[in-house]
């Protein structure tokens, strides 16, 4: 959910973080986390970042993942884990 909202204020974290009602740093990390997830950055070729997030909650099969609506679903996959602010896999 973090990355549609990201996404479509433009890589607005501010605003973002007020529609979500986080703080903004919040929204920083979801982010970093989603592109160490996904392997680049975010703000490269976003179409099929939005194709991939709007097809999303019509795959229930993907909810398995104990999903975190902050990272597109994909916050436990695997065994990422803060240290030191930085997520690491």
């Amino acid at each position: 959910m973090t990355l549609a909202v990201y996404l479509n204020e433009n890589f607005g974290r501010i605003r973002g973080a007020e529609r979500l009602t986080v703080h903004p740093d919040t929204v920083t990390d979801r982010v970093r986390h989603a592109e160490v997830l996904l392997g680049r950055s975010i703000g490269t070729e976003t179409l099929e970042l939005r194709v991939a997030l709007g097809l999303l909650p019509a795959l229930p099969s993907l909810t398995q993942w104990n999903c975190d609506a902050a990272t597109i679903g994909a916050s436990n996959i695997g065994a990422e884990r803060r240290e030191n602010g930085i997520w690491v896999s």
